[in-house]
């Protein structure tokens, strides 16, 4: 005999405390959550954090953590993939995946994907997205339409690979998610990357280097 709990199937969507009592249990079967009513009258997640941030409007974008409203730019070289890794702070449906390009060069073309992590928190297995080739031959918003669900609370790796020298704009390595530090190391690094010819599309995941660059954003637009 199988047990039921209270459910909802929309992603997203987080139980009423009025349709719960204290120590009940609800699911969320889209995002396979489960909730619980505390002795104080609040629903929350259980495993999961409880992210205080707002949650982006349809048509807003995101991307990693910017500390002080600052965003720099980076030089990107040609053939390399550079991955970072972000924290979803809420279910979300996104419909778009973008770079911003502030100097550009003749003929290049960049992509962008995303990947999800591992127990240990390393990118891993095959593209969740990858994008069309991105023509960065002019400056602006380079952008692919994208069918994506992030899930609150867990850790996914943006990566976005070069075919030239194209400039965009990048957060600084100090204000997003460090992967490495060390007490001899000036400089921690915040973003690791691999190298594979454009053509062949993004690197597989693996042989990766530390790299304490800025690190260039892809921004995604929530549906």
């Amino acid at each position: 005999m199988a047990i039921q709990l209270r459910r909802n199937t929309t992603s997203g969507t987080i139980p009423h405390p009025a349709e719960l009592v204290s120590g009940e249990i609800a699911i969320n079967t889209a995002d396979l959550e489960l909730y619980a009513e505390d002795t104080a009258g609040n629903v929350l997640p259980l495993n999961r954090p409880a992210y205080p941030s707002v949650k982006p409007k349809s048509g807003e974008y995101q991307c990693g953590m910017i500390v002080n409203n600052t965003v720099s730019t980076q030089a990107l070289t040609a053939n390399r993939a550079y991955w970072y890794p972000f924290v979803a702070s809420h279910t979300v449906t996104l419909d778009r995946a973008s770079i911003w390009v502030t100097s550009a060069v003749a003929s290049s073309l960049a992509r962008v994907g995303l990947y999800a992590s591992d127990p240990d928190g390393w990118p891993v297995g095959t593209a969740l997205y990858e994008s069309g080739d991105l023509n960065c031959a002019t400056t602006g918003e380079k952008f692919d339409a994208c069918t994506l669900t992030l899930r609150r609370g867990e850790q996914y790796w943006a990566v976005v690979h070069s075919s030239s020298t194209q400039v965009v704009r990048a957060a600084l390595r100090t204000e997003m998610i460090q992967v490495y530090a060390h007490p001899n190391t000036a400089y921690p690094s915040s973003m690791i990357y691999n190298t594979q010819t454009f053509a062949l599309g993004i690197p597989a995941v693996g042989s990766f280097t530390y790299s304490n660059l800025n690190v260039p954003l892809v921004y995604w637009r929530t549906a």
